[in-house]
């Protein structure tokens, strides 16, 4: 058939299913990742959240434990898993375009927390809905 697909199984059971090794190692081409190891895959985000701006959690959100607000634009997030090491990525969005989020620095970011701060264009911490994903191995 003209435009078909066909691939080979590599044995007569069919698919095999890969492991959490093989996904965090983006290996073996010739697995399927089930829904529950898919989190393993380096790709996937392994938490996120939307913080209104009195500082509590909008729901739903995934892998975030609780938030700590340590006062105006200041904010610890807590992780429901730790990372493996404190080297994650952070992408962050604010819902004001003359505000500026910044993620904490090294001494702030921790496997099982990072702290948020969200600045004005002075430079004045101001509280603002802000969004974050977290991608790492955990």
């Amino acid at each position: 058939v003209m435009g078909a697909t066909s691939f080979s199984t590599g044995s007569a059971a069919g698919i095999s299913q890969a492991n959490q090794a093989a996904l965090e190692a983006e290996t073996n081409q010739d697995t399927y990742a089930p829904p529950d190891l898919l989190k393993h895959s380096p790709g996937v985000a392994k938490a996120w959240v939307s913080i209104v701006s009195a500082g509590t959690i909008e729901t739903p959100d995934y892998g975030v434990a609780s938030i700590t607000d340590s006062g105006t634009g200041d904010r610890s997030i807590v992780f429901s898993t730790a990372f493996s090491s404190a080297v994650y990525s952070v992408p962050s969005t604010v819902t004001n375009s003359t505000v500026q989020c910044f993620v904490g620095h090294n001494d702030e970011i921790a496997t099982g927390t990072c702290r948020v701060l969200v600045e004005n264009a002075s430079a004045s911490r101001v509280d603002q809905a802000t969004c974050h994903a977290f991608h790492g191995d955990q």
